[in-house]
């Protein structure tokens, strides 16, 4: 407490007192007692005040920090991914890796706040989506060819006994590689662009250190994705100029598909499980046979 505020209010509250003979000592006493809580009051205000603010600065510094952090693990692991890459004799250097990148954020989404976008979008998606998981098998054939040709070997796996005979460590490293292989496949789309350029975002700041074998290997993955990217690339230019005779196989194709749909539509007394079929119907015809009719039009070329 400021003891010189006391003496002011004192000071106040005795000048009070002889300009008025008739106030009483309680009711002194009760003017100094509401004063002296109002200022806890505007004192304890001003502190939980700074105390906020304090608190969001430190988290501000924090998150600044964190920032950072995260930049530059981002950063370190590009340019182990470049070093990958100019060692294997790609030609990709980090403006294409950026550009290829840029390619899976430019996808569109099939939902937006929880609710289905344009048909168009959807379509566009579940074409990405599948020339994706089409072109996993071969990228990932692309980069163990790279690498053999280079005389690089996959990293052994972590905690392999070092009296591990030369069988065992080839089974052991087949074994793990073909983990790695199937993490890599089921990749989803804007975690593949993520990964060309160094991100994997659930890491955060806290990457493995560069001499660890999973980081080689997540740089060899990085590769890989940027393989399958350009084949992507390739495969959506194709996809987006289709002759006229696929245009009307297509057209007919669905024509024929969506028939129960419009049958169901022109009903009078749809019912609740007519819709839904209906509903199957539609997504199937616009985000299965679309997708593979394309597919099948563009893979010869996508994989040449």
């Amino acid at each position: 407490m400021n003891w010189n505020i006391l003496k002011i209010l004192e000071g106040y509250i005795g000048r009070g007192r002889a300009q008025e003979t008739t106030t009483t000592e309680t009711e002194v006493v009760d003017k100094l007692g509401n004063a002296l809580c109002r200022l806890r009051e505007l004192t304890h205000k001003l502190e939980q005040e700074q105390e906020t603010a304090a608190e969001r600065r430190a988290q501000e510094l924090k998150d600044e920090r964190l920032k950072k952090e995260i930049e530059r693990a981002h950063s370190q692991m590009l340019q182990a991914i470049l070093t990958c890459h100019k060692d294997l004799g790609t030609g990709l250097d980090e403006s294409r890796l950026k550009e290829l990148h840029d390619l899976y954020e430019e996808i569109p989404q099939p939902e937006e706040h929880g609710r289905p976008t344009s048909l168009q979008n959807m379509i566009k998606y579940a074409t990405a989506k599948l020339f994706h998981e089409e072109l996993g098998p071969p990228s990932w054939q692309k980069l163990l060819t790279a690498l053999a040709d280079k005389g690089i070997e996959w990293p052994d796996p972590e905690g392999l006994s070092p009296n591990a005979t030369a069988e065992e460590k080839e089974k052991a490293r087949a074994h793990y590689q073909a983990r790695n292989e199937s993490a890599f496949l089921e990749r989803p789309l804007r975690h593949s662009g993520d990964l060309i350029i160094g991100v994997v975002k659930i890491w955060r700041a806290s990457y493995p250190t560069p001499s660890s074998g999973l980081y080689r290997e997540t740089v060899y993955e990085a590769v890989a994705s940027a393989f399958r990217a350009e084949s992507l690339e390739r495969a959506l230019k194709l996809a987006s100029d289709v002759p006229e005779e696929l245009v009307k196989k297509i057209d007919s194709l669905l024509t024929e598909e969506l028939g129960v749909v419009y049958r169901a539509l022109n009903k009078d007394d749809l019912t609740l499980d007519e819709a839904h079929q209906a509903n199957q119907v539609t997504s199937k015809a616009y985000c299965c046979i679309i997708p593979r009719m394309l597919w099948n039009h563009v893979k010869s070329q996508a994989l040449a």
